[in-house]
This record gives C-alpha cells, structure tokens and sequence, in this order.
C-alpha cells in the first residue's frame, strides 16, 4: 500500500508542473503578443478598433491611472468623430474636383492641415491630464505613433508639411 501512495504523490507533482509550466507559457505567449500588437502598422483612425488599440498601447506604456483612461478615451474618441467628418468632407469635394486639378491639391493640403489640428489638439488636450513624470513617456509614445503611421520616412521624423520633400536616398542596389 505504500507504493500506491508513493505512486499517487508523484503523479500530483508531475501534474501540478504540468500546470505551472502551462501557465508560464500562456504568460510569455500573451505578453509576446500584446509587443507585437504594439508594434504593427495601424491602417488607419477609420478601423473601429483604433482609439482601443491606441488606448491599450497608451495604458501600458504611460501608466496611467483609471481616471486618465476615461479621459483620454474620450479625447480620442472626439478627435476620431472629427477626423472622420473631415474625411467625409474631403472625400466629396475631392469628387467634385478634376484629378490633379490645382484646386484638389489645394484642398488636399487644407484637409492636411486640418486633420493635423486635430490631432495636435487632442495631443495637447491628452497631455493636460498626465502627471509631470509621465510627459516623457508620452512624447515616446508620439514618437513611436508617428512611425506607426508614416513608415516610409527614412528619418522616422514627424509628417512631411505640405511642399516638403523627403530627403534624397539613393536606390539600393
């Protein structure tokens, strides 16, 4: 009978590492997965899914606090019903206007403008609600957005202004 028992333990013990060793895996695996969700393109502020994805990404890498989230989902919300609108707008007279007209790039540029007004503002309206220790991760997180959005800038700086050329690079061969 002793050997039952001897028998029982050692299956519970090599069950129970079965169970810790599954846990750590699906730990790593999760936290793999949310870096590299950090880290992919983001089609575009249209998706339906992008102020919680951005807020997600904010949440982690600022650490803010519940009250901040609240806050900051509703700023983005906000810049992401204008931005929309804009894009509307913009789509409409740009089909009212000749391809490659003067006048579609000029309102191409306005359209620009705009919607880089509005996500100034809501920037700036994000950073009123962080605490002093926090604007510098914030200012990581605008930098790593901005590459997010414009990938094919070689000097990963912030968007090209209207009339700004990128800088020369030679082909690679």
């Amino acid at each position: 009978m002793h050997y039952w028992k001897t028998a029982l333990l050692t299956l519970v013990i090599f069950a129970l590492g079965g169970l810790a060793g599954s846990l750590v895996t699906a730990h790593v695996i999760k936290s793999r997965i949310e870096k590299v969700e950090a880290t992919q393109p983001i089609a575009g502020i249209e998706q339906g899914d992008f102020v919680p994805r951005m807020m997600h990404i904010m949440e982690k890498q600022l650490n803010l606090q519940p009250a901040q989230i609240g806050r900051a989902r509703d700023i983005m919300k906000r810049a992401q019903q204008e931005i929309l609108r804009l894009n509307g707008d913009w789509r409409q007279k740009a089909s009212e206007l000749q391809p490659l007209s003067p006048e579609l790039l000029v309102s191409r540029n306005e359209w620009r403008l705009k919607s880089r007004d509005i996500i100034t503002k809501s920037d700036d309206a994000i950073r009123g609600l962080l605490a002093p220790e926090q604007f510098p991760l914030f200012e990581e997180f605008l930098r790593k957005r901005r590459a997010l959005f414009m990938p094919n800038r070689p000097d990963g700086g912030p968007p090209s202004r209207p009339g700004e050329r990128l800088p020369f690079r030679a082909p690679v061969e």
